[in-house]
């Protein structure tokens, strides 16, 4: 994905889910011209999230896992050895996900039967994640087998007072406005030396005094 200065979004590569969000499932080999009127993009694997300046939130690309926050109630990661019906939830046009959106990550991952987790961070510093389940990424407390199939069809809000969160394989990280880091998903079990069966998907705080977070 490139955001040029002028706001316009682009993109080129491989395109089998309309992960270029340009309409198409066809590859491209140069940029094409995808939306105009961006100030923020977060690209994950084979999916992006957009933040226009109207701060609205767009979607598209790959969705078995409902990352793209459309509500796809019913659905499991289960669906992931299934090409078919991978595509068929897939959306080549942006989709419209929240309005009043500051900042978002679309998580990326080595393994289509873990999925992804979406975040946003809306003006009013609430924080909001929807998709996977798996590993407790979702943050909401409560608790998850590590191999779970769930997903969270719809964006759910998760915490407050939040000035940035980003993604990383299964794993939520916020960094809220008293500059305490948070961190939820996978590595909270080695991080925090939890017993086997502890539940991962509470957000626990990593440090205090955080000015800028990365990974």
């Amino acid at each position: 994905m490139i955001l040029k200065t002028d706001g316009s979004l682009w993109g080129c590569g491989h395109n089998h889910f309309g992960q270029l969000g340009n309409g198409t499932t066809a590859d491209a080999v140069t940029p094409v011209w995808i939306m105009d009127n961006v100030k923020y993009m977060s690209a994950g694997t084979c999916y992006s999230l957009v933040v226009d300046e109207n701060d609205t939130l767009w979607s598209f690309g790959i969705n078995y896992s409902a990352q793209l926050g459309d509500g796809g109630a019913g659905r499991t990661l289960g669906i992931n050895k299934d090409q078919e019906a991978i595509k068929r939830y897939s959306r080549a046009d942006p989709y419209l996900v929240m309005n009043d959106v500051r900042v978002a990550s679309a998580m990326s991952y080595d393994e289509m039967a873990r999925g992804a987790t979406s975040y946003a961070v809306k003006n009013d510093k609430s924080l909001w994640a929807w998709g996977a389940k798996t590993a407790g990424a979702i943050g909401d407390g409560i608790a998850v087998d590590s191999n779970t199939t769930d997903i969270q069809a719809e964006p759910l809000q998760i915490m407050s007072g939040v000035e940035d969160a980003f993604s990383y394989f299964n794993n939520g990280f916020a960094l809220k406005e008293d500059g305490s880091f948070w961190l939820w998903g996978s590595w909270v079990k080695a991080l925090f030396d939890l017993e086997d069966g502890e539940n991962t998907s509470i957000p626990r705080k990593l440090a205090d005094d955080v000015m800028l977070p990365t990974y």
